[in-house]
């Protein structure tokens, strides 16, 4: 059982244990000294009023991180905010999924296991999320800022996400289980050019594990013409109640 001692920097007067010095010594220990540090600390600037400067961040660095996120709204990428499993980052997270999901992202929030991934960005917490939903993009909140090694693990995750996102269609029609593979692979086919290789190998439940290195041959050009493109299907898509889709299931009898 742990036993929690507090820190002996600012020490309660001998008065004893009053609101006004137990405030003083929280923020003495904080390194929070000076009348101006404290009334800051105590009556922050509301949120909406601060810039990029006021957090020390470079206007330019802010520029590049929302063109990113812009990029992936708009190309329908799966978008993961990594959040943490305290009080602020739950908080955190929250509002910044909120916000993104509301912008018309696609995105998940995801809140590290306490004992088996630990605190802030870690290895096993991006191969958790790359196993579950196989972001293209991982915003980290309440944490991650000096995660440089694993960041720089998240980049040299197999091929480049530009080339795999044509056949991951899952992020945009939804989990199709082992039909997932087949069209991803419609999909590459429908912008493919002879000669160029593609690697088709099934990861997620209704896998299977095998793996198949194809040639587009001369023929995929000429073989497009015959039918629509699977990019169309989706554009045209129906939506389904769950009704008729149980009636198609033969999960419901007509009496």
């Amino acid at each position: 059982m742990k036993k929690w001692q507090i820190a002996a920097g600012g020490k309660a007067k001998k008065s004893g244990h009053t609101r006004d010095n137990l405030i003083a010594l929280l923020l003495t220990n904080r390194g929070v000294t000076t009348k101006q540090d404290i009334e800051e600390f105590l009556t922050p600037p509301n949120p909406i009023n601060l810039t990029s400067k006021d957090v020390g961040i470079a206007p330019a660095a802010l520029k590049k991180a929302l063109a990113r996120i812009q990029r992936a709204i708009e190309k329908k990428e799966s978008v993961i905010v990594y959040a943490d499993y305290d009080a602020d980052g739950i908080t955190a997270g929250a509002i910044l999924w909120e916000t993104l999901y509301r912008a018309g992202a696609h995105v998940m929030p995801y809140i590290p296991h306490r004992e088996k991934e630990g605190y802030g960005l870690s290895v096993a917490g991006i191969d958790a999320v790359r196993a579950a939903h196989d972001p293209s993009l991982i915003i980290t909140v309440d944490h991650g800022i000096t995660a440089w090694e694993k960041v720089e693990y998240a980049k040299k995750l197999g091929i480049e996400p530009e080339k795999l996102k044509v056949g991951l269609k899952t992020p945009i029609i939804g989990n199709t289980y082992s039909a997932a593979s087949p069209i991803g692979l419609c999909a590459v086919l429908d912008v493919a050019k002879p000669g160029e290789k593609i690697l088709l190998a099934s990861f997620g439940s209704g896998a299977g594990s095998d793996a198949f290195a194809i040639t587009v041959c001369d023929l995929v050009e000429e073989r497009r013409k015959i039918g629509p493109s699977l990019d169309s299907f989706v554009q045209n898509k129906e939506y389904l109640s769950y009704a008729l889709y149980a009636k198609h299931r033969r999960k419901l009898k007509s009496l």
